[in-house]
């Protein structure tokens, strides 16, 4: 997906519903793992949630629901427009859905924990990846930067790859429902 500074009202709204379904999915898993789970009301807040790993001391978390770069076997955060990778290296925990691509590959359709203090002390971690003159964070789709978490499921997948803006995305299965045409009667 490259990226692009014109962006639609469609792919703007699409992009905001993917991540919210990202975040819902992020809830969810860290529910059922026992730990609870204080989401962040302020959208332009630093922190996504507060997960408490233990009963004491709230872990400030980030979530990037994201579609990898296959060309480079990557991951890329804008470093250019807003506060996005200044907010992600601020907290402690860096999470990532990654959405799954027609290109498939080992960390499709899965939340993956970022490698922080790895990433942080990797000198071209922010960098413009090739044929581009924006800045981005990089994380490389390694398990020596990213962790496996938990496997979407077949309906999450499909809620995800709904919303996705990327021409490389996965088709959905069948699974969601499109909205029925109404029918004009002759």
């Amino acid at each position: 997906m490259a990226h692009t500074t014109n962006k639609s009202a469609k792919q703007t709204k699409n992009i905001h519903i993917q991540g919210l379904t990202g975040e819902k999915i992020f809830n969810n898993v860290m529910q059922d793992m026992g730990y609870k789970v204080h989401i962040n009301p302020d959208p332009y807040g630093y922190n996504d949630h507060l997960v408490f790993f233990d009963r004491q001391t709230p872990t400030i978390t980030q979530l990037k629901t994201i579609s990898p770069y296959h060309q480079h076997n990557c991951w890329a955060l804008d470093a250019d427009s807003g506060k996005q990778v200044e907010h992600a290296l601020k907290c402690e925990k860096l999470y990532i859905l990654s959405i799954p691509m027609v290109w498939e590959n080992e960390y499709d359709g899965w939340l993956l924990e970022v490698d922080l203090n790895i990433l942080k002390t990797e000198p071209n971690s922010i960098r413009p990846l090739p044929n581009s003159t924006q800045n981005s964070l990089i994380i490389p789709r390694s398990e020596r930067y990213v962790r496996k978490i938990y496997k979407l499921n077949k309906t999450e997948e499909d809620i995800i790859l709904k919303y996705a803006v990327s021409d490389y995305a996965k088709k959905t299965s069948t699974y969601v429902k499109k909205k029925p045409t109404k029918k004009i009667a002759k």
